[in-house]
């Protein structure tokens, strides 16, 4: 391969990681080029047919294809076709990703020493989609209010706004790209990898402090509970992975110092968690719906308690790819789940969404692909390559990653890029450099 085609596809790479955080219009530009120029230079050097006997013995890759092909052999109990076809079209990221990666490392494209920067590239692609949605929120509100920010009305109303939605600096009103849910786990896997480049570090990085800062003010805004816990394992993962070094005594400090704080910041004022701790308190559950907010944690049990109601009737086969909403309306509708009936919600679970749709050959593929991920990047022994194959079954429990595109360009992205691109590269797995 020549320099120029090279480069063509290591800049496309670059900034389609960059990218991911932003709009779905921006990111879809720059994964089109980085697919053209991948799949253009592959087929010019005739690696095609090497990637083939490559991908059979990649089981990363063989499982997500076999995964996406098993969701098309499902349109053929499927009932609603169109929908299944739609929901393919979402999904097309498990097909071409194995293929493409697989075609990169088939071409020894594993650029060298400048792996860590691929991943940096999100992390300052994160770090400014963070930083315009701060500005986004402030300029809101002032014209809003057209005085000060936060005066008496607004501080008066945040608890209404916060839980029902409107308020501009908290949950999805806030969170501008993406849903709060899929924006909080970026920000999480972000601060993995800042942590990952002071790995080994003397002395204090204030850069990289700085950044981690802000990222954990974007947590408290954004309101996620999976988001917080996901910080918490993360957490709890350097700690253990470190217990025996200076490097973990130094994040210790620094973790205690910042992280703990600021978790007690947000659940003495989050208006979230106290909804969240009310609704046990007076005993919600699944009754009363009409009363609950849709983005409440009593909503999810609806959904969840729904979803195992289908997979007990559709075990082996699942509805379909295309039928597994219908078969959630039907259930709501029977039990009277007004609230999850009208805002027609999914499983907000991948797994029982996966089961629903494909039954238990569907999902076992599933956990067999996120199996072999994990077995890939043992003896890697990065901290944020390990750390996404933790990040990413914890946040399957409470959303339908794979069905939406923030989810499943983010997935199908870093997956394959550590089992496969970082797998093949032998001098990131002896270390790297730090990028600051």
């Amino acid at each position: 391969m020549n320099k120029t085609s090279e480069n063509l596809i290591y800049y496309s790479f670059l900034v389609l990681s960059f990218s991911i955080s932003f709009p779905r219009e921006v990111s879809q530009v720059f994964l089109i080029i980085f697919l053209i120029a991948a799949l253009g230079n592959g087929i010019y050097c005739n690696a095609l047919s090497e990637t083939v006997g490559k991908i059979i013995r990649n089981p990363p890759a063989i499982l997500g294809i076999v995964f996406f092909a098993y969701n098309v052999l499902s349109l053929y109990w499927t009932d609603e076709i169109s929908k299944g076809f739609f929901a393919l079209e979402k999904r097309l990221s498990l097909l071409l990703f194995p293929i493409v990666f697989t075609l990169l490392s088939t071409q020894s494209i594993t650029f060298k020493n400048k792996d860590f920067k691929i991943k940096m590239a999100f992390v300052y692609g994160t770090f400014l989609s963070s930083l315009l949605c701060l500005a986004l929120a402030l300029y809101q509100a002032y014209s809003q209010e057209g005085t000060a920010i936060f005066s008496i009305a607004y501080l008066e109303h945040i608890s209404r706004t916060v839980n029902q939605g409107g308020n501009f600096f908290f949950g999805s009103s806030f969170s501008k790209f993406h849903h709060p849910s899929y924006f909080s786990m970026y920000i999480v896997f972000a601060i993995s990898i800042v942590l990952e480049n002071l790995e080994g570090k003397k002395g204090i990085n204030f850069a990289s402090l700085f950044i981690i800062l802000i990222f954990l003010i974007m947590l408290f805004l954004l309101s996620s509970k999976a988001g917080i816990i996901s910080l918490l394992l993360l957490i709890l993962y350097i700690i253990y992975r470190f217990r025996e070094t200076i490097f973990a005594r130094s994040i210790f400090k620094y973790s205690i110092a910042v992280t703990v704080p600021l978790l007690l910041l947000f659940l003495i004022l989050s208006p979230r968690f106290h909804s969240f701790i009310n609704e046990f308190k007076n005993g919600n559950r699944l009754t009363n719906s009409t009363a609950i907010d849709v983005s409440s944690s009593t909503l999810r049990l609806m959904t969840w308690k729904s979803s195992i109601i289908v997979i007990e009737d559709n075990f082996f086969t699942g509805v379909g790819i295309g039928d597994s909403q219908k078969a959630l309306l039907e259930v709501y509708k029977e039990n009277n789940f007004i609230e999850a009936f009208n805002n027609h919600l999914n499983s907000h679970n991948q797994y029982l969404d996966t089961f629903i749709k494909t039954g238990v050959v569907g999902f076992i593929i599933l956990i067999l692909w996120l199996v072999v991920g994990i077995k890939r990047v043992i003896p890697n022994n990065q901290i944020s390559n390990f750390f996404f194959f933790i990040l990413i079954p914890f946040n399957f429990l409470f959303e339908t990653m794979l069905a939406r595109y923030s989810g499943i360009i983010f997935i199908c992205f870093f997956y394959y890029y550590i089992t496969t691109i970082l797998n093949e590269n032998s001098n990131y797995r002896r270390g790297k450099t730090s990028v600051y």
